[in-house]
């Protein structure tokens, strides 16, 4: 059994010591607990790309307008569309590890919820039914 060394680098989230260590060498301390409490919240925008082989940004802002969705164009990129993320949704720490595919990863990131298809690994104490540490 390996015993892992961590760092509570901002309240609630760990991080293993070997990689802070790491990061130490390109950020100051109080830059990486900048980074892991920024982390914690989600941007204010959450962007998609209108295939413009298929559709416009206009027009796809109009279907979804049309459907009480709030969405606006970039200012810099016109295909890249961006709807306002509601919150502060602090996303909590859950003490255990799992790593999830990029896309699983993104939806959690804007509140959804983790499910098996998007895991790659995770502790062995983490069961079914598991949604997060009450610690």
């Amino acid at each position: 059994m390996t015993i892992r060394k961590e760092v509570e680098v901002v309240k609630g989230h760990r991080l293993d010591y070997q990689l802070y260590k790491y990061l130490l060498q390109y950020f100051s301390e109080s830059e990486l607990e900048n980074i892991f409490d920024s982390v914690r919240k989600p941007p204010s925008r959450y962007y998609v790309r209108a295939n413009t082989m298929r559709i416009s940004p206009e027009e796809l802002m109009k279907l979804l307008r049309e459907k009480s969705i709030d969405i606006y164009q970039d200012e810099h990129l016109p295909e890249a569309l961006w709807f306002p993320v509601k919150g502060p949704n602090k996303v909590p720490s859950a003490r255990k590890y799992v790593l999830a595919d990029k896309k699983a990863s993104e939806s959690v990131y804007v509140g959804a919820n983790l499910y098996v298809p998007g895991i790659i690994k995770m502790d062995k104490d983490i069961r079914r039914g598991v949604m997060r540490s009450t610690s």
